[in-house]
C-alpha cells in the first residue's frame, strides 16, 4: 500500500485523478484546519474506507449519508482557538460538533477520538452519536 503525503496545492489536483482508500492527515499546529479536505473527501465517498485525524468541524463538512467507513479518526484540535485547550467554550463547541455529527447519516466501525475537553462518554452527547454512528469499537 502507497501512502501519499501532500501539501494542500496538490490535494486539489489529487482529488480530480484518483480514489483514494485512505486519507491520514498530518497536523502542525493546533488551531490549525484544512478547508480543501471536505471536497477530497466528498470526491472520494465511493472507495474510501479510512480517515485519520480529521478535525470534527471538517468532518461536519466531509461526511454525509452516503458515506461508511471502517475507521475514523476524529480530533478536536481544529476547535481550539486562541490556545486554549481547556476552556467551557471548547468543551461546548465539541458537544455541539458532536450532536451535528450525529445527525449526518454517515456511519463507521471503529472511532478513535482525540479531544482536549468536552469528549465526556457518559454524557448524551457522545452516546447519542455512538449509536446514530453505528460504532461498534
Amino acid at each position: 500500500m502507497k501512502r501519499w503525503f501532500l501539501g494542500i496545492k496538490s490535494l486539489r489536483s489529487l482529488a480530480e485523478n484518483v480514489q483514494l482508500e485512505e486519507i491520514l492527515i498530518r497536523r502542525r499546529y493546533v488551531g490549525q484546519r484544512f478547508n480543501s479536505i471536505p471536497t477530497l473527501v466528498r470526491r472520494n465517498f465511493c472507495t474510501l474506507r479510512v480517515l485519520g485525524k480529521l478535525g470534527i468541524s471538517e468532518a461536519i463538512e466531509s461526511l454525509d449519508e452516503r458515506m461508511h467507513l471502517e475507521r475514523l479518526t476524529l480530533m478536536t484540535f481544529d476547535l481550539v482557538e486562541n490556545g486554549e485547550m481547556d476552556s467551557t467554550s471548547l468543551s461546548e463547541r465539541t458537544r455541539m460538533c458532536l450532536r451535528r455529527l450525529a445527525g449526518l447519516g454517515a456511519t463507521f466501525d471503529h472511532l478513535s477520538f482525540y479531544a482536549y475537553s468536552g469528549f465526556e462518554l457518559t454524557k448524551n452527547p457522545v452516546l447519542f452519536m455512538l449509536r446514530k454512528c453505528n460504532v461498534s469499537r
